[in-house]
């Protein structure tokens, strides 16, 4: 990066140009050359050149770093137990998760009743309707933009995710075990039991290492590097109870009994582009979601995205009594007044008395 910074043109024009940007060459510990940072706020912020920006991108919001071939996990969690599972995968092709999905979860605890998942392409796919219809399972997804309508597998991602970051390697293979380990052993307080005494009525015997705060200098070393990374994982692997992490109630519009409404659009916005969409027509209501005709197909939409459209009097009345009005006011002006203002009345020659 700091050999990009010598031929890129646009960091010459910020730095020829005045910016809002405070940049400055800063020195990093693991290397010699000097690289541009804005040091305007507390945190510093390296400049990344034109050539690194894919890259850097593609590492922020693309999928999981490699481990051992795989890039891609499938999360389940059974509702009732609050068991955990979480299948490593190659690609998220709708075949490759239609297979672990019934090889990972179903060939272990059976057939679901109802299977919940978002509008992700490989779950809307005709394979995996076809099993869910040939294993007897009633299919339910989730509204789009509201993760809050699976929240129970949202909130096993952020404590997956965090266990995972506390362990200083790059293999989020090796230590997923682990911590769906201690995952599953955790009790919960809403329940009264760990997800292992749900699904087998009696806790898990768990590593010495998980209830030790220091290690012995007289403890044996283990020579296989397995079993020194199992002993390090678990040594520094401490179970924590879950609890409801929000606690503000979205904002729902109070009058919704309109025969239509908008929709919020929740993602990125191009400039002056509207935020919301409609109006659609109502034809289902519920407690929390609506189903709306959206473009000739019925989309089912949760009621915070929604805000009521009020419809404006019909304007084809409006015409029509507006043109009786102004007939009348002609027929009233054509008729003859005197001086003053009496309505001459002439009689019709033909007029028959």
């Amino acid at each position: 990066m700091a050999i990009a910074h010598d031929s890129d043109v646009e960091l010459r024009s910020l730095l020829g140009s005045g910016s809002g940007l405070e940049l400055k060459q800063l020195s990093l510990p693991t290397s010699k050359r000097l690289l541009y940072c804005d040091i305007l706020t507390d945190n510093v912020r390296p400049y990344v050149p034109e050539t690194f920006r894919r890259r850097v991108f593609e590492m922020l919001h693309g999928p999981l770093p490699s481990s051992k071939g795989y890039t891609f996990v499938l999360t389940c969690i059974d509702r009732f137990s609050r068991w955990p599972e979480a299948f490593p995968m190659c690609n998220q092709l709708a075949e490759t998760v239609t297979q672990t999905l019934y090889v990972g979860w179903i060939s272990r605890f059976g057939v679901s009743e109802i299977v919940t998942s978002d509008r992700g392409s490989n779950f809307e796919s005709n394979i995996f309707q076809a099993l869910t219809k040939f294993l007897g399972a009633s299919k339910k997804r989730t509204t789009s933009f509201h993760p809050a309508a699976n929240g129970i597998v949202e909130s096993m991602h952020r404590q997956l995710k965090a266990a995972i970051k506390c362990y200083a390697i790059s293999s989020w293979l090796e230590v997923s075990p682990t911590v769906l380990l201690g995952m599953r052993a955790c009790l919960k307080e809403d329940i009264g039991a760990s997800p292992a005494e749900m699904v087998y009525g009696q806790c898990l015997r768990l590593p010495g290492e998980f209830f030790r705060n220091s290690t012995s200098s007289s403890q044996i070393l283990i020579e296989d590097t397995f079993l020194q990374r199992l002993r390090l994982y678990t040594r520094r692997f401490r179970p924590v109870p879950t609890f409801h992490h929000s606690s503000s109630n979205s904002f729902v519009h109070p009058d919704l009994a309109s025969s239509h409404v908008f929709v919020s659009c929740d993602t990125v916005r191009k400039t002056l582009e509207q935020p919301y969409q409609g109006p659609f027509m109502i034809i289902r209501r519920n407690e929390n979601i609506f189903r709306l005709s959206v473009n000739k197909r019925h989309s089912t939409v949760s009621i915070d995205r929604l805000k009521p459209a009020y419809a404006l009097p019909d304007v084809s009345s409006e015409s029509s009594l507006s043109k009786t009005a102004e007939s009348k006011c002609q027929k009233v002006s054509k008729q003859q007044v005197t001086r003053s203002d009496r309505r001459v009345r002439l009689v019709d020659p033909y007029q028959a008395y």
